[in-house]
This record gives structure tokens, C-alpha cells and sequence, in this order.
């Protein structure tokens, strides 16, 4: 897994196999990847279009915990979503997203 660093601005890409880290330029670097690795796990909450008369974005989240390495990857595809209203609180807007066997789901009902 290939994570960029936001611990200063160079911003480096930092390679994550297993237990093996690679690509920094600092030990901040270093501490963010291995900081990855030990968190715990938790939500990943996104905002998504949608095409709606009342708005113009649809709050969603996982509906598992994920570990916080995926958390970029996740936010990608998210960003790249959209949905059509009507829509309900808890329909899935994306199935097993990155092969995790985790959903993206809706946190808001939109009628129009």
C-alpha cells in the first residue's frame, strides 16, 4: 500500500508492505507510516454528489471499521461516487469497496 505523507510539505509517497516501510525522507515520515500501522481502526466518512433538487452532496461512511492505512485509498474512490435521489439512510452506495468487504452507505435520507 502506497500512502502519502502529511506530516510536512514534502510530502512524500511512503510504501507500506506488512511490516516494511519505505520511501521516506524523515523520520516524521517514518513515525506517520508506522502511526498507520498501530491505530487503531475506525469509520471512513465522505461527502459524495448527488443529483437533487434540495442539495448538491450526500454525506456517507463505511459501514464497518476499517484500519487507518486504507483510509486515502478509501477517500479516492469515495470522491470519484455519485448518486441519484431519492435515497435513504443505510443504502449502499458502493459494494465491497477496495475488496475489504466494506460498504459505503448513505447517512442522510434525500427525497428529491
Amino acid at each position: 500500500m502506497i500512502v502519502q505523507c502529511v506530516c510536512c510539505p514534502v510530502c512524500c509517497r511512503i510504501k507500506i508492505n506488512g511490516e516494511e516501510i519505505s520511501g521516506n525522507r524523515c523520520g516524521r515520515g517514518y513515525n506517520y507510516a508506522k502511526s498507520l500501522l498501530e491505530e487503531e481502526d475506525d469509520y471512513v466518512y465522505g461527502k459524495i454528489r448527488i443529483d437533487s433538487q434540495m442539495v448538491s452532496g450526500l454525506p456517507v461512511k463505511t459501514d464497518k471499521k476499517v484500519a487507518k492505512i486504507y483510509h486515502q485509498a478509501i477517500l479516492k474512490e469515495i470522491f470519484d461516487l455519485r448518486a441519484k435521489a431519492p435515497i435513504n439512510v443505510g443504502d449502499v452506495i458502493k459494494d465491497n469497496i477496495l475488496d475489504l468487504d466494506v460498504n459505503i452507505v448513505s447517512q442522510k435520507r434525500i427525497l428529491k
